[in-house]
Order: C-alpha cells, then structure tokens, then sequence
C-alpha cells in the first residue's frame, strides 16, 4: 500500500479549511477556494478514495469469478452495496 490506510474521514474547522484525517494523523487540507460548500463535496471525495478504491479491487475480483447463474441468484448483492455504500461516502453520506 503506498496510501495512508483507511478510515479517511474530514473535518470542517470553522475557518474555511476541511481536513482529512486518516487513522493517525491529517492527509490533507481543503481550503476554500471558490464556495465553502465546493469545499465539503471536494474533502468528502477525498476522504472515500480509499473506500472507492477497496470497493472497486473487491467488485473486480468478486465479478471475475462469478456466473451467469450467480448473478440470477443475487449473488452480486453484497458487492453492491459495498460499492453503493463507497459512493455514498464520497458524495457526501455516510
């Protein structure tokens, strides 16, 4: 791994700048360059990359061995929410 590991969470400090913590320490800043609300949608990307990356590595090996069959029986189910909860994170949610 050659990222800071996850969780990745962000911060507002009232003063116009969102940080994004990893588990032991900031890795990054978010400054308010245009719109403070720009802003938290940018830090809240920032922080689920980490997310969005494992979820991605997880559907690709999850997808390669599945069938047809598979899929009719919903077995993508929990790969899917895996992911929608990834993309949740990064627009925002929780």
């Amino acid at each position: 791994m050659k990222h800071t590991p996850r969780p990745w969470a962000s911060d507002f400090n009232g003063k116009g700048t969102w940080t994004v913590f990893g588990p032991s320490k900031p890795v990054c800043y978010v400054s308010r360059i245009a719109a403070e609300i720009k802003s938290q949608h940018d830090a809240a990307l920032i922080a689920a990359a980490p997310d969005l990356l494992e979820a991605c590595k997880q559907a690709l090996d999850v997808l390669d061995n599945m069938t047809s069959d598979d899929f009719k029986h919903g077995k993508d189910k929990p790969q899917r929410e895996i992911l929608q909860a990834a993309i949740a994170k990064a627009e925002g949610g929780e």
